[in-house]
C-alpha cells in the first residue's frame, strides 16, 4: 500500500551542474539550484550518445544518488546498478557508454514503485547535463541473484552535440 510518509515527491532539488572543457563536473554553488519543475520541462529522451564513459567521480555521484532516491512503496526491496554495454544484449540500434539495471523483489506493485524511483534519477541526471532513455526491450546478459528480479534497463550518457 502507498504510504506517504515514504515520499514528499514536491522536496526534491537538484544542484546544476555542467562539464568543463576536460570532461570533468564543475559544480556551482548551492545558490545555484534547479527546481523539480524546471528539470521537468528541460528532459528529453536521448537516443545517441558520445562514445566516451564518464569520468568515475561522475559515476560515483550517480551512485551517491541512488541512496537518496524515495520509493513509492518502503516495502519492496529495489536495486539499481551501473554497467557498461558489454553486459546488455538485445539493444536494437540504441547504443551507450552506460546503463542503468533496475532489479526488484516481485511484490504487488514493483512495477509502478520502480518506474517511479527510477524516474527520480532521470530527472537527476538531466539536472546534471546528461542524456538518457528508457529500453524496456535490452536485458542484462547475467540474471540477478537472489530474490530480485530484473525490471528495466536505461541508457545513459554525455548526448551528442553537447560540448564539452
Amino acid at each position: 500500500m502507498f504510504n506517504p510518509d515514504c515520499v514528499s515527491f514536491y522536496e526534491i532539488q537538484f544542484s546544476v551542474s555542467d562539464f568543463n572543457k576536460r570532461g570533468e563536473w564543475i559544480c556551482l554553488n548551492d545558490d545555484d539550484v534547479m527546481s523539480l519543475n524546471e528539470v521537468v520541462y528541460k528532459r528529453k529522451s536521448t537516443r545517441k550518445y558520445q562514445s566516451d564513459a564518464l569520468n568515475e567521480k561522475t559515476l560515483q555521484d550517480i551512485h551517491s544518488y541512488f541512496t537518496k532516491i524515495k520509493p513509492l512503496y518502503c516495502d519492496i526491496k529495489v536495486n539499481f546498478d551501473i554497467v557498461n554495454k558489454e553486459s546488455m544484449k538485445g539493444l536494437l540500434s540504441l547504443f551507450s557508454p552506460h546503463y542503468i539495471l533496475a532489479m526488484s523483489e516481485n511484490e504487488k506493485g514493483y512495477l509502478v514503485n520502480v518506474g517511479f524511483m527510477l524516474q527520480q534519477v532521470d530527472l537527476y541526471l538531466s539536472s546534471i547535463g546528461l542524456g538518457g532513455c528508457w529500453l524496456g526491450m535490452a536485458k542484462p546478459k547475467e540474471k540477478p541473484s537472489g530474490d530480485m528480479e530484473f525490471v528495466i534497463a536505461y541508457a545513459f550518457g554525455k548526448p551528442v552535440g553537447i560540448a564539452e
